[in-house]
């Protein structure tokens, strides 16, 4: 589990930025390798489901914009993979195994 100190981190940091967040996020719909989030019954990461909730200009939530509108901080940011909400030379079993992680830390906050 060499990505659950990350994925911890990730979640206590959106706990502060937006408080309530785990209840907002689909988990059947969670799938930390796609950057979009559509709406219910699409798959989308965490930035881009919560992105998706709190826009207001009608466009689909994505990572990119809910990594600069949630965090504040741009993709390109070393935060980003420090808090579990990416990571660098992924392989599905990687994603998975992330995917796997924040759905866990979502349900303990549920």
């Amino acid at each position: 589990m060499r990505f659950r100190t990350r994925v911890r981190h990730g979640a206590k940091h959106l706990d502060k930025l937006m408080p309530g967040w785990a209840r907002k996020v689909r988990l059947r719909d969670l799938e930390l390798r796609n950057p979009f989030y559509a709406g219910k019954g699409t798959c989308g990461c965490i930035l881009a489901q919560l992105d998706a909730i709190t826009r207001r200009d009608g466009f689909p939530g994505t990572y990119v914009h809910g990594a600069h509108e949630i965090l504040g901080v741009e993709i390109t940011d070393d935060s980003i993979e420090a808090e579990g909400f990416t990571i660098t030379g992924s392989t599905n079993e990687t994603w998975s195994e992330l995917t796997d992680l924040w759905k866990d830390e979502i349900r303990a906050r549920r």
